[in-house]
């Protein structure tokens, strides 16, 4: 239950929440180059307009990671005899469930998660870091002398050390 942040949003296929998401970010990426709204992108970023739509879409319940048919689990709950008409949240529910051991494992099916955070962080994202990585300039790099090359190297280490350390602890 702790994944459900909404009743079920508007597009729930992980398909066409994904060719929105990339239509949004090239809509961005594309006025942001545009002469027209350089004073626009001058106070607001970018890339905060990148981070940030994305989660209004998730507030107005157009997307959403993990949501419950809300409607249909009232339904189902009405069925089992619960008597559920003061429910009328998710938060509500959530601690209607929580107060109920074993109500969980009825809900089940009407509990949804989106895919596409998975696909993204699995797929997408090491490819884009092999791309950006693609574009560094080596021997501007080495030029940076002794001093910049470890510390670089030192952050590297600690972040490939610091990860399982942290997951350890």
């Amino acid at each position: 239950m702790e994944d459900i942040i909404s009743r079920t949003p508007l597009i729930t296929n992980d398909a066409a929440v994904f060719g929105l998401l990339m239509a949004l970010l090239m809509l961005i990426f594309k006025t942001a180059t545009d002469v027209r709204f350089s004073k626009f992108y001058k106070i607001i970023p970018a890339l905060l307009l990148c981070y940030f739509l994305p989660s209004l879409f998730s507030t107005l319940g157009i997307i959403s990671p993990g949501w419950i048919e809300f409607d249909a689990a009232i339904t189902h709950l009405t069925n089992l005899g619960h008597a559920v008409s003061h429910i009328d949240t998710i938060a509500a529910l959530k601690q209607f469930v929580a107060e109920n051991p074993g109500l969980e494992s009825e809900l089940k099916p009407f509990i949804k998660k989106s895919q596409l955070y998975f696909m993204a962080s699995r797929y997408l994202l090491p490819a884009s870091l092999i791309l950006l990585t693609l574009s560094i300039n080596l021997k501007a790099v080495f030029k940076l002398g002794p001093k910049a090359l470890t510390m670089f190297f030192a952050a590297t280490f600690g972040i490939i050390i610091g990860g399982p350390l942290a997951i350890l602890i």
